[in-house]
């Protein structure tokens, strides 16, 4: 299994939880006297969460994996997930909570799919 990858940057360890997800695009019109039809407009985006830890000896050390994670999160890259699927992607949000000493960091990336990103 490789390691969870966006872009160039590489994750150090893959999250402890990766959730995959995908939506249907669905649209509801309004029938005036009749209710509602629900009208399935294909696919939407892929998307995925994704929950870990980043350790470091040193509350610096932890720091500066932190900043690595942050500038490798920009723009729009390949993600490519430990089982080997990959698709353009783009971070929606990044999230972290320093616990304890600072010495581990939980994180909480949540990337999402670009329009026509299916590589893979």
């Amino acid at each position: 299994m490789q390691k969870l990858q966006f872009g160039t940057y590489q994750f150090p360890y893959n999250p402890r939880r990766i959730q995959l997800s995908r939506e249907p695009n669905l649209v509801e019109h309004i029938l005036p006297g009749q209710g509602w039809v629900t009208q399935t407009l294909g696919e939407g985006p892929r998307r995925v969460l994704c929950q870990g830890e980043l350790l470091g000896n040193t509350p610096q050390q932890t720091a500066e994996l932190l900043e690595a994670l942050w500038a490798g999160c920009q723009g729009e890259q390949t993600l490519t997930l430990p089982h080997g699927e990959s698709f353009l992607a783009v971070v929606e949000r990044l999230f972290w909570d320093a616990q304890g000493d600072g010495r581990v960091l939980s994180y909480e990336v949540a990337f999402s799919e670009k329009e026509g990103g299916g590589a893979g």
